[in-house]
């Protein structure tokens, strides 16, 4: 027995002949297609680009577009909130408040290691973290230099590895291509994490 009948996946029952039918004893199509099933009868999984036409299920190449273009969009904010986890968790998931001493870390640091004069700013934040004489002030830069060069590589990779599969997600043809761009992208990620943390 052949039965046009789509299972439907965010709802309770099915789809049959294009109606919504729901999981109900008394109801004939319910009954039916428990049959069609107890028979060994495969259901279609269900596609919300599929329109009943009165005979058989046909592809709406509209309804496909916007499901493909709703997909690309969810894809892609997966793709960039995996890119900030990826580089949080390669750079030790640092505070807001540490973050925010990074641009005046880097400033102090560049003086320090030119010879250069330091910013009011940047007196008080050596000043206050003990930095008293030259040596301790040079050692200091040194790390933070040293720590800033490495943050750009992180973070030039990890916008590297998101900018390719924000290119190839725009390029999908289909969910598939979508599930197996975000697949690699994970595995790329989680391989040049490896790379890095050796």
């Amino acid at each position: 027995m052949k039965m046009p009948t789509v299972a439907g996946v965010r709802m309770p029952g099915i789809i049959a002949a294009g109606v919504q039918v729901p999981q109900d004893d008394f109801n004939d199509v319910w009954r039916g297609f428990q049959a069609f099933v107890a028979s060994g009868g495969v259901p279609h999984p269900f596609d919300a680009t599929q329109q009943w036409d009165g005979d058989a299920y046909v592809r709406d190449t509209d309804l496909a577009a916007q499901a493909l273009a709703e997909a690309k969009k969810l894809a892609l904010h997966r793709v960039d909130a995996f890119h900030a986890e990826i580089v949080q968790s390669l750079v030790d998931n640092p505070t807001q408040v540490e973050k925010d001493t990074w641009a005046l870390k880097l400033e102090t640091a560049d003086a320090i290691a030119a010879g250069a004069a330091l910013s009011t700013a940047g007196e008080q934040f050596v000043t206050a973290a003990g930095l008293h004489d030259e040596a301790a002030r040079q050692s200091w830069a040194q790390a933070v230099l040293v720590n800033a060069a490495a943050y750009a590589r992180v973070v030039g990779l990890a916008e590297r590895l998101r900018d390719n599969a924000r290119t190839a997600i725009r390029a999908a043809r289909d969910e598939a291509d979508i599930a197996a761009i975000l697949t690699a992208q994970r595995q790329s990620a989680e391989k040049t994490a490896a790379a890095l943390q050796r």
